[in-house]
């Protein structure tokens, strides 16, 4: 039985990617995506999504071939390998030029630390994997106290919590 506990384990792929691309992405035409382990079942799919419907997409993988088929079957406009790029911020930068409009997050962690200084404002976050954990466990005020420790994941969700939509996948923030 399916419940608010165990959603995110029963769930397959192809719901996860629906729902977190139609329900929570509010995407529109045009749209700049960055998608986090793109190669993987829930980020190929989401990536598919967005090119049927006029966007943008980038994503990471972390093999040169992954990041082939990412882009030679998938459709993707841009993919990399991010296990060789030394300055993440900087290859966020070279793709989007003008910022992310949506940001698929697949995997959290230092990403997630990156990601949200390259967002447009009014940009959206799409949580979906082992993030929500870490978000769904960081709802009191110390956490916005927190903002000035160490560059971490506290401090970039204290940006986004001012300048953009972030929305947890399984558990509303």
């Amino acid at each position: 039985m399916v419940t608010n506990e165990n959603i995110h384990a029963e769930m397959a792929p192809e719901l996860q990617a629906y729902v977190g691309f139609y329900e929570v992405c509010k995407r529109k035409k045009g749209d700049y995506i960055f998608v986090s382990a793109a190669s993987g079942a829930v980020g190929q799919l989401v990536g598919q999504l967005a090119k049927l419907h006029g966007c943008y997409v980038v994503g990471s993988a972390g093999t040169n071939q992954k990041v082939e088929v990412l882009k030679n079957k998938f459709g993707f406009d841009e993919a990399f390998n991010y296990k060789e790029e030394s300055d993440f911020d900087a290859a966020l930068k070279r793709y989007f030029t003008n910022g992310i409009d949506i940001y698929f997050d697949n995997v959290g962690g230092s990403m997630l630390d990156v990601v949200p200084l390259n967002m447009k404002n009014h940009g959206r976050i799409v949580v979906c994997g082992f993030s929500t954990a870490i978000v769904s466990t960081r709802r009191d005020s110390q956490f916005v106290q927190s903002c000035n420790k160490e560059h971490n994941n506290e401090e970039v969700f204290c940006t986004v919590i001012t300048y953009i939509y972030f929305q947890s996948f399984w558990k509303m923030l």
